[in-house]
């Protein structure tokens, strides 16, 4: 549809100023799907002033044509002064942008767009804006993870229940057991392990899914952990006389991660590998160092996956049409459940795989530079100053940097002068913004923290800013989006401080968060 308008927009002639202005064929076509469309679609020119806005996205604005062309998208409610300051920046992107945003009571997807002009289309002339309303599909999520998080936790007290009194007649405890009664015990007690399992995975993937779940992610030696799971599912691999091998890259330091997490993912992904692979084969883990982050193999000599397959396979319940696969069970939870975690990690996996041949897994985890920012501190503790309003804001950092030295200190005013004034006056290694819709405080602050020489290479991380880096300044500065999770923002944060650096006695270093969004981070 953006392809369409932008089209549309293309053709029509200068003078014209509406819609109606269209006269050839392809331009009544385009007219109509503008005006017809069930998505909102408003055109933006380069300094924001709505031009075009069809009647879909009237009705999500309670507005009319004649009140809105010609009035700046910040009267609309579409974006902030803030952002209509940074549209400059968002003209020059390349490619549509997604972005979920609140409206009211409403949750708007976003899809934006560049609108080029002149010979070449060089010239950026604004932007086109794709509107959807998602907010009954976003209740309806949550609506689903809060139901499946009950009955999983419903299921769990009966089926832990019947786990434990079916172990308790199979070992004798109720009386001697024939061995017909314990052949269909047996069979009771695999179908309450698989639902167990299930009911398991179930909630694992419900909490990742809704960010209810915090990761304690420390320095981790990986190749202890990568021998541990070995041994661990020795019996598994020697039921099957399965050989396993490891290549561990030596120079390999200690990746950051959580231990719990890390022994799940290594696990989901060996057992996989020993499941789908015949009696006697081979299983390889390879370690390999990549910059700031650390790669991991686990290669399988099994049946493979067939290449029709392999674009579904962190698909939620999906499974693999083959005997085999339908033979060897499983939730079909286990590999997206490995995705989530870790992408939570900051990391990737990626599948390669060619049927009858074999399958290798490969992620992605990067290594432990905050635990060397501690391994080195020996001064006084990085001192934190978090200027929020939100107490979440607070809450949730400090409790993700509590791994490093740290002593946090809250401003008394949330203004940009009283902001800056504390900057200079702490000297922050790292300044942090999570600008807020409603005021134009983003590009004043920067401004002002760009006119003091002592801060002019103090990295700043935004927190729901526009998606690029090349706006304001020269400065190392780093996008997320408005709703990274606080171990994305501590991650970051952590990358960004001088690793290795003692604090000085005398003021110490100092991290500086700036956020008066009243969303939790």
């Amino acid at each position: 549809i953006i392809t369409l308008v932008a089209m549309w927009l293309s053709q029509r002639s200068p003078k014209r100023e509406n819609i109606t202005g269209a006269s050839n064929q392809d331009g009544d076509r385009y007219a109509t799907i503008f005006e017809s469309a069930n998505e909102g679609i408003v055109v933006l020119d380069a300094d924001g002033v709505v031009t075009e806005i069809n009647p879909a996205a009237c009705r999500l604005f309670d507005t009319q044509p004649d009140d809105t062309v010609g009035t700046p998208a910040t009267d609309l409610g579409l974006l902030s002064h803030t952002e209509i300051r940074l549209l400059p920046n968002l003209h020059r992107q390349e490619t549509p942008q997604p972005v979920v945003r609140q409206l009211g009571e409403r949750v708007i997807s976003t899809i934006v767009s560049p609108l080029r002009a002149g010979e070449g289309k060089r010239r950026r002339a604004g932007s086109v804006w794709l509107l959807r309303d998602v907010t009954e599909i976003v209740r309806m999520d949550e609506t689903r993870n809060e139901f499946i998080s009950v009955v999983s936790h419903e299921l769990r007290t009966p089926m832990t229940a019947i786990k434990g009194f079916t172990d308790l007649i199979l070992d004798g405890d109720a009386g001697r057991v024939s061995d017909q009664q314990r052949e269909l015990l047996a069979i009771v007690q695999a179908n309450a392990d698989r639902l167990v399992d299930l009911v398991n995975d179930m909630l694992d993937i419900s909490r990742i899914e809704s960010g209810r779940i915090q990761l304690d992610q420390t320095a981790v030696d990986l190749a202890k952990a990568i021998q541990s799971e070995i041994a661990s599912l020795r019996p598994m691999l020697d039921a099957k006389q399965q050989h396993i091998q490891t290549e561990l890259d030596a120079d390999v330091p200690p990746i950051y991660a959580d231990a719990a997490r890390l022994s799940q993912i290594l696990t989901n992904l060996l057992a996989n590998a020993s499941k789908y692979t015949p009696e006697e084969g081979w299983i390889t883990i390879r370690t390999e160092l990549l910059d700031s982050h650390v790669a991991v193999s686990v290669s399988d000599t099994g049946i493979g996956i067939p290449v029709e397959a392999l674009p579904h396979l962190f698909t939620k319940f999906y499974r693999v049409e083959q005997p085999a696969v339908r033979e060897a069970g499983g939730t079909g939870l286990g590999l997206a459940i490995t995705r989530l975690l870790v992408e939570r990690h900051g990391g990737r996996i990626t599948i390669a795989s060619r049927q009858g041949v074999g399958t290798t897994v490969r992620f992605t985890l990067p290594v432990a530079r905050r635990a060397e920012i501690i391994g080195d501190h020996a001064g006084e503790p990085f001192v934190i100053l978090v200027a929020t309003a939100d107490p979440r804001d607070r809450r949730a950092w400090s409790q993700g940097l509590e791994s490093i030295p740290t002593r946090p200190v809250y401003p008394r005013s949330q203004t940009v002068r009283a902001i800056v004034g504390e900057a200079e006056l702490h000297q922050p290694s790292v300044i942090v913004i999570r600008p807020q819709a409603s005021r134009p405080g983003l590009y004043d602050l920067l401004t002002d923290l760009d006119a003091v020489p002592e801060l002019a290479e103090t990295p700043i991380v935004v927190v729901g800013g526009p998606t690029q880096t090349d706006w304001v300044t020269d400065r190392q500065i780093v996008m997320l989006r408005g709703d990274a999770g606080p171990d994305h923002v501590v991650s970051t944060i952590s990358d960004l401080l001088p690793h290795g650096e003692v604090a000085p006695r005398s003021l110490g270093r100092v991290l500086l968060g700036i956020t008066d969004d009243t969303r939790g981070a």
